[in-house]
């Protein structure tokens, strides 16, 4: 029998593959599999298994490890030109001390589940979590990608509930209009109150403290916003790329000062000229 398909309870299957006999024992010898999902998830990896192990590129997949998943996501970033920065922060802070260990095979979704318990127990909200997972999705496909392959059924990874976006205040041809004409220095704060809503004192206070680019937040502090609440913005997309790019001009000329957004290296007056 080339394969086999053995049910172990709801949603589970044990595949097993004749992987032909050991020379010494003369003993048959069976590459077994737990695979997560519905008979046609065990079948398909049942078929994938046979066809790579009849042209020889069989690769135990019990034995890899989330790690080497994770080097290759960080390979192809660097390879394609992507945010290869952020992605090493969120992998090496993150993905690596919680999931690195695991063989990939071993994955589970009480796995995720847990590791969405531990993210949230440090405040961390869905929309941060969903980010973490968008990379470690990535991983799994990439792996499936490969030649040979090295991950045969990837685990569906959720995605949480994220709150409603805030909108901003105008239309966004009329946003991108206004920013082209102001000048370089301004054009982050516009950029930073069209997509967060923050009122002109919230911003021109915010400091580097509050920013924490690997999480992908802001912190506004109790006190400095329009309630006396703290808040948390969440950073994606241009609003993203702009506190980025901010952060890489401040190093680069600036390494002093402590405002996100600034003009010559000091805080931007409440007029919008002078400090």
């Amino acid at each position: 029998m080339a394969g086999q398909l053995i049910r172990r309870g709801d949603r589970k299957w044990l595949v097993r593959i004749y992987m032909g006999t050991d020379p010494q024992t003369g003993k048959r010898k069976y590459f077994s599999r737990t695979v997560n999902g519905n008979k046609k998830d065990a079948e398909r990896y049942l078929s994938a298994a046979l066809r790579d192990r009849d042209l020889g590129t069989f690769a135990e997949p019990s034995k890899l490890t989330m790690n080497e998943l994770f080097d290759d996501l960080l390979r192809d970033y660097e390879v394609n030109d992507k945010r290869l920065d952020w992605a090493s922060i969120v992998v090496e802070k993150h993905l690596r001390p919680f999931f690195g260990k695991v063989r990939a095979a071993r994955l589970t979704s009480d796995l995720l589940s847990r590791y969405v318990q531990h993210r949230r127990s440090e405040g961390v909200a869905n929309d941060t979590i969903n980010r973490k997972f968008t990379l470690f999705r990535r991983s799994l496909n990439l792996g499936r990608e490969a030649e040979p392959q090295k991950v045969f059924s990837v685990l569906k990874v959720l995605k949480l509930d994220e709150a409603p976006p805030r909108s901003g205040f105008f239309e966004h041809d009329e946003f991108v209009a206004m920013r082209g004409e102001l000048p370089d220095y301004l054009r982050p704060v516009l950029t930073f109150g069209y997509y967060t809503g923050c009122r002109k004192g919230e911003i021109l206070v915010l400091k580097w403290v509050q920013v924490d680019l690997a999480e992908g937040v802001v912190r506004l502090n109790p006190g400095e916003t329009k309630n006396d609440e703290a808040r948390t913005i969440l950073l994606d997309g241009e609003l993203y790329e702009t506190l980025a790019f901010q952060r890489q001009l401040r190093d680069e000329r600036h390494p002093d000062c402590h405002w996100v957004f600034f003009r010559d290296g000091g805080p931007i007056g409440k007029d919008f000229r002078e400090p």
